[in-house]
């Protein structure tokens, strides 16, 4: 029976072990083989598991399995895995101790840190106060310097608009005064222009007059000298005529002169 059960647990191994060096890990397989060997009740299978999860061998490392499956080995009666139960309590509280001084450690490591960052964030906030306070005065000395620039810049642009007013009134009561001196000037040269112009007329108008008097004058005396001419002519005649008659009258005597230009001539009808 015995011999049946060790063949049995061979070959189970042996296949397992096929399997799992097939997959390329051993020590996974032997694990497996271990674990099929604890569900079947042996004592020093389990004891083999405990371990296996005690050091990580072909399994996670999980030292809380490890404690079980002792415990389940030590009560089916093996008696090594009382002693590795014990030692691993042992080595658990010793872990458990300095895992505890060391979180113990950790903390106050945490609580340092933590003092340490709110002195530092307590003397940055200060800095930053400092920091702060110093722009304020600075920013408030400035914003008095500029209002004081700023103010007299106000009084000198008032004293310049004020100048400039000044000069501005000056140039329009020039500009105005300049106005009134050209509106006269040129009132003054309206004036003169209507003289001018009047007298133009009266001058054009005394030279027609004049023109007129002289066409008239030349035109009488024209008419007086055409007349006179006339009266030549027939004075001539008559004188020509009288003197025909005369000598038709007197053919030897005739006029020795002319009858007009002697003392009898008032005497004669032919030189009147």
């Amino acid at each position: 029976m015995f011999t049946r059960s060790l063949s049995i647990t061979l070959i189970l191994f042996i296949t397992l072990s096929s399997a799992a060096i097939a997959a390329g890990d051993p020590m996974k397989s032997l694990f497996l083989f271990q674990q099929k060997m604890a569900e079947k009740g042996n004592p020093k299978a389990m004891t083999k598991v405990g371990q296996m999860y005690e050091r990580g061998d072909g399994v996670k490392k999980d030292l809380d399995k490890a404690i079980k499956m002792y415990q389940k080995a030590y009560g089916a009666g093996d008696a090594k895995a009382g002693a590795a139960l014990q030692r691993l309590n042992k080595t658990k509280n010793k872990t458990a101790s300095i895992n505890s001084r060391k979180a113990k450690k950790k903390e106050e490591e945490r609580l340092r840190a933590i003092k340490q960052r709110n002195q530092q964030e307590a003397a940055a906030r200060k800095k930053a106060q400092a920091a702060k306070k110093a722009a304020n005065d600075k920013a408030i000395r400035e914003a008095k310097k500029e209002a004081k620039a700023k103010a007299t810049r106000v009084a000198k642009a008032k004293k310049e608009a004020k100048a400039k007013a000044t000069r501005v009134a000056k140039t329009k009561k020039e500009a105005k005064a300049k106005t009134t001196r050209v509106a006269k000037a040129k009132k003054e040269a309206k004036a003169k222009a209507t003289r001018v112009a009047k007298a133009k007329k009266e001058a054009k108008t005394k030279a027609t007059r004049e023109a007129k008097t002289r066409a008239a004058r030349d035109a009488k005396d024209k008419s007086a000298k055409a007349k006179a001419d006339k009266e030549a002519k027939a004075r001539a005649v008559r004188i020509a005529a009288e003197k025909k008659r005369q000598e038709a009258k007197n053919p030897k005597e005739g006029f020795k002169s002319d009858p007009c230009k002697g003392k009898a001539a008032r005497l004669l009808s032919i030189c009147r």
